[in-house]
């Protein structure tokens, strides 16, 4: 058997409390794999599909489709802090701000393309109550982003301790 001098045996255990460091701090952090491809906390995996962010937790059946990859991680935060209805809400809102903006772009095209003044105006005022609609959103998210934020680093400065 081959004896390790000091220098080797220095470099294993750091690698290895690297290792095991980098593991526990896994589980408090959000990791970039490239490609849009996101694991968050140990726990949860989002990938995008196309141009959807699919959202599945290790371990379960639990998999989200969202829009935006903003609101799959604002939902994985609040769903790790067992925040279920407010992780639910998010689902929603995403579906609504979706929703919302593909009216938007629908009768910004309709209003374009009008050549009836009345009908015109019609397109114009849908095209304002789904503007207003989208910003009520979007509000909300933030609410919800801002908390989300504050968790993180909280948890995060935890971690580090």
């Amino acid at each position: 058997m081959k004896k390790m001098n000091e220098k080797q045996m220095f470099g294993i255990l750091s690698r290895l409390l690297a290792k095991i460091e980098l593991e526990a701090l896994s589980a408090h952090i959000v990791i970039d794999n490239g490609k849009d491809n996101y694991q968050l906390y140990n726990q949860y995996s989002i990938k995008k599909d196309k141009d959807k962010f699919t959202m599945s937790k290790f371990g379960t059946h639990t998999v989200a489709t969202f829009a935006m990859l903003r609101n799959a991680v604002i939902y994985t935060a609040l769903d790790k802090q067992n925040r279920i209805m407010d992780a639910k809400r998010i689902i929603e809102l995403d579906r609504l701000q979706e929703d919302s903006m593909i009216l938007i772009e629908l009768y910004e095209k309709l209003a374009k393309n009008a050549k009836d003044i009345d009908q015109k105006t019609i397109y114009l005022v849908k095209l304002n109550e789904g503007a207003l609609k989208k910003t009520r959103i979007e509000e909300e998210l933030s609410t919800f982003a801002i908390h989300s934020n504050r968790w993180q680093e909280e948890n995060f400065k935890r971690a580090r301790k």
